[in-house]
Formats: C-alpha cells, sequence, structure tokens
C-alpha cells in the first residue's frame, strides 16, 4: 500500500502501469495530449503534447490569450481535480508542492500537519525531536508577492541563514518569508522557476537550521 497516493483509485482514472510508475494519456482541446505521470515517491509530472509532431504544446504555461489556450488551460485543471483525491497531499495542485512533501515523507519520514480548520490549504513540516517547523506550505495571491505569478500560488517558506538570506532572496526565484520573520525565512514559489534539486536543498538546510 503506498501511503503517498491511492494507485487503485488512478488506476480507475485511466492510469496504466510504465516505467515503474503510472501513467495517463488524456485527449484534450484540439487533439492535444494531456500526458500526466506518476512516481512511485508521488512526484506528478504533467505535460501536453501535439500528437501529430511530437513537440510539447507549451502556450498554456504562459500569459498567451485566446479562445483555445484558455480551453487547454481548463481541461489541465480539471484534469488535476480529478485526480487531487487520490493523493496524500491533494489538497495542493502543483507538483512542485507534492514532490516536495513527498521527498520530506522519504528522506526525514514526515508528513505534513494542517494545524487550521480555516486554512485547509496550509501545512507545516517539523522535526519530530525538536517540534519546531522546518517548512511552511501554503496557497497565496502570487499577485502579492513581487513577479509572484498566478493568483493561487503555491509557496513554501523555509529557514535560512540570516547571513545567507540577504544575497539569496532576489525576488524572482527567492522572496522574503510571507507571514514568517523576514531575517529568518524566505518564500519559494513551487511553480517551476527553482528546479526540484534546489527546493530538496533549500527543505535540507532548513531542517538542520529547525534543530
Amino acid at each position: 500500500m503506498n501511503d503517498l497516493f491511492d494507485e487503485a483509485r488512478l488506476l480507475a482514472l485511466g492510469f496504466s502501469h510504465e516505467n515503474g510508475g503510472l501513467v495517463r494519456r488524456k485527449t484534450i482541446a484540439g487533439g492535444l495530449v494531456l500526458i500526466t505521470e506518476v512516481s512511485p515517491a508521488g512526484e506528478t509530472k504533467e505535460r501536453v503534447l501535439d500528437p501529430d509532431t511530437g513537440e510539447p504544446y507549451t502556450l498554456h504555461l504562459t500569459d498567451a490569450e485566446g479562445t483555445f489556450v484558455g480551453q487547454v488551460r481548463e481541461e489541465c485543471l480539471a484534469a488535476r481535480r480529478e485526480t487531487e483525491p487520490c493523493f496524500a497531499y491533494g489538497k495542493f495542485r502543483f507538483p512542485q508542492t507534492r514532490a516536495l512533501l513527498a521527498y520530506a515523507h522519504k528522506r526525514y519520514g514526515d508528513d505534513p500537519e494542517f494545524l487550521w480548520a480555516q486554512y485547509p490549504d496550509c501545512a507545516v513540516l517539523r522535526r519530530r525531536e525538536t517540534g519546531k517547523w522546518y517548512a511552511v506550505i501554503m496557497t497565496v495571491d502570487g499577485a502579492k508577492l513581487e513577479d509572484g505569478g498566478e493568483k493561487d500560488a503555491e509557496i513554501a517558506d523555509f529557514h535560512m541563514d540570516p547571513a545567507l538570506l540577504l544575497s539569496r532572496v532576489d525576488g524572482k526565484k527567492l522572496f522574503p518569508g510571507w507571514h514568517m520573520n523576514k531575517k529568518h525565512w524566505a518564500t519559494a514559489i513551487l511553480d517551476g522557476r527553482l528546479s526540484a534539486e534546489e527546493l530538496e536543498t533549500l527543505l535540507d538546510e532548513s531542517y538542520l537550521l529547525a534543530k
């Protein structure tokens, strides 16, 4: 039994076993193919391909406007919402958010704690031996962050050494801590602007500081 996702429910939604994980190919607007991959660690990756050329379609990931690109965005969002209940971290829809939480589970054995009933899309990760938080995951209005992206952005707050924070917070990839002490916390948006490896490093550094 996988603690990170319900394999049986994903299979019932059209996923199949492939390369050690689960994959679903779904035809969407204009005959494009939405490919959703779920790794054994619970990381979800999504891409859209043009079946005629084999090339990726990416306009829906930009600020492009129009009826067709809007339809592609909506169908991708609908597909994510369909699979959300299958994941332990279904409250979060960004693939990087789920991947980061899966990493915390695999490396430290920690799962998110949803502490506030009125804020179901906010969670914390804490060190069990100290009880101290080492990450806060939440959904915020990206417009409130400089260069912060879409309205319902998913972010992670990390502990950071004050001696390094000022040089690393650039207002593009890392921001001052959201709702946290800005001298000791930095915020990352989990939308791909930082790589998975960079996010894992930030989490590891934050874990060490929460001792």
